[in-house]
Parts: structure tokens; sequence; C-alpha cells
């Protein structure tokens, strides 16, 4: 079904939620997409998309290892994890980071991008 351009612009789709949070809460593992898909409950093609998106803001990294590929937080984000001082981004800073109308807010506890 079609949606408007004005819903285009500003829906979040809500596994990316879902992948944010599977990712940060494992900042020692890394996963391929089809285990982040399985884990999150998110189609295999929506996450392999919304993982590109991730990589794209810095909040995660892609490695190809024995012909697998497999995705984790940033060594940043990572340590910010470890540390306590990470906090998950709202739905609305997702939205702004991936959308590039905003720079990351100079609050040391978030960081997605």
């Amino acid at each position: 079904m079609a949606i408007t351009r004005e819903e285009f612009a500003t829906g979040l789709d809500k596994g990316l939620i879902k992948i944010v949070s599977l990712l940060a809460k494992s900042p020692d593992r890394a996963f391929t997409d089809k285990e982040v898909s399985e884990k999150a409950g998110v189609d295999v093609k929506t996450t392999f998309l919304l993982l590109q998106d991730l990589k794209q803001t810095g909040y995660i990294v892609g490695k190809s290892i024995g012909g697998q590929y497999y995705y984790t937080v940033s060594d940043e984000v990572a340590m910010q994890i470890k540390s306590g001082g990470f906090e998950m981004p709202t739905e609305e800073e997702i939205t702004r980071i991936l959308s590039g109308a905003s720079e990351v807010e100079d609050d040391s506890t978030r960081y997605i991008g």
C-alpha cells in the first residue's frame, strides 16, 4: 500500500529500534544480517537495508570474515556501553540522524553517528 510523502519523510521503521537495541545489548558480539533479522523479528531484506543505514551513521561497523559478513557496534559505541556512558537514542534522534537533518549532539552520553 502506498503512503504519502509526508509519512515517508517522518516515518521510522520500528524494526530499526529493535536492531539498535539488539546490537547495543551485545557490544562484544558480531552478528550476520540473518541473525539480526531472526533476533529482532524483522524481515531479512529490511534488516540488511537498515544495517546499511546504521553503518553510514557510524553506529555500527561491518566486516567479512570467512565468506560471511558480520555487524557489530563501533568501537566508540562499545566503549560507551561498557563504561555505562551510553544511553539509547530516542526514535526522534534516530530519525534526525538517519535523515541527515542534525549533527550529533554535544552530549557525550549519546552516540549514533
